[in-house]
């Protein structure tokens, strides 16, 4: 029980692998004495810990092995914990008629006891089923109900855990309303660099910048407290090339419009390693200028 618990400090903390290692274990060890609550619960949680990872294959195989160790006479929770993550999985398939029914036995397990956790965690699972299906508003109607259950009874932890693997249900909860703030303070407890990315954004919309610029006349830089800063710029093109990205957000630009701006007559190779170069340069002086824990890759990105 010990190497159990040990494991689930493990998954949420987001330490995935080390949970999964200490679950085998317990599997392992439990050979000998055959408890079956260790039994269930550890290939449960092995399961969505490998769902999580991507590895569907072996979490479908670990959750066959637990359907044959549930029985009608399980606590109604037991249930409910097992056909969440059967739910999760058939909507990943694609299977939405079969992770709808598992998902309503949930829901109905759930409300008969009356465990304002389990609904929570149900409601949230909704969501995801809503959200995968096209139906953005009862998924927004679903994570307004997660919220508020959520910040009545202090569940942050089960947010954590859902948000370090999966900012979709988090994003569309970010509107204006009593759960705003909330939501901006889980984000903050994530820790991941998505999670930094989006609540980046989140503050810019308020108005919360870590650097500014005014582009009309002579380039000026401000930092967070509003005094006016001067950058070592590499080059002047690397000055040029930054607000270049500037002014075309958020639609951005690609890597042939930036060569064919700054280094029209260069062979190609060369213009292509001139870009990256800038581009490294910029990340590193933009790091430094702000105050962001998003790694530098991020600050500038490519995207396919």
């Amino acid at each position: 029980f010990s190497i159990f618990y040990r494991a689930d400090l493990h998954k949420y903390q987001g330490e995935n692998r080390k949970a999964i290692a200490n679950y085998e274990r317990v599997l392992e060890m439990n050979r000998e004495f055959s408890e079956r609550f260790l039994d269930f619960y550890g290939r449960l949680y092995l399961s969505n810990i490998h769902f999580r990872l991507g590895e569907l294959l072996t979490a479908r195989n670990l959750l066959n092995k637990v359907d044959t160790r549930l029985l009608p006479k399980d606590s109604p929770q037991v249930n409910i914990d097992y056909f969440l993550v059967r739910g999760a999985l058939e909507i990943t398939d694609g299977n939405y008629a079969e992770a709808r029914a598992f998902l309503d036995r949930a829901r109905s397990a759930a409300t008969r006891i009356g465990n304002h956790y389990q609904i929570m965690a149900v409601e949230y699972a909704r969501a995801r089923f809503y959200l995968k299906t096209g139906r953005g508003a009862e998924a927004r109607d679903c994570m307004d109900r997660v919220l508020a259950d959520a910040q009545k009874n202090r569940y942050d932890v089960f947010l954590i855990d859902e948000g370090r693997w999966d900012l979709s249900l988090i994003e569309i909860g970010l509107r204006p309303g009593p759960n705003h703030n909330y939501l901006l303070n889980i984000l903050g407890e994530i820790n991941t660099d998505a999670a930094r990315i989006l609540l980046a954004r989140q503050q810019i919309k308020k108005g919360i910048y870590d650097i500014a610029g005014n582009f009309f006349g002579p380039l000026e830089i401000r930092n967070c407290r509003n005094k006016s800063i001067t950058p070592h710029w590499r080059t002047k093109k690397g000055k040029a090339l930054f607000v270049f990205l500037v002014i075309n957000r958020p639609h951005g630009c690609t890597k042939d419009q930036l060569i064919d701006a700054f280094w029209p007559d260069k062979d190609l190779r060369e213009a292509a390693h001139s870009l990256q170069v800038e581009i490294s340069s910029l990340r590193n002086l933009l790091n430094e200028l702000s105050n962001t824990e998003i790694h530098k890759k991020e600050i500038i990105t490519f995207m396919n």
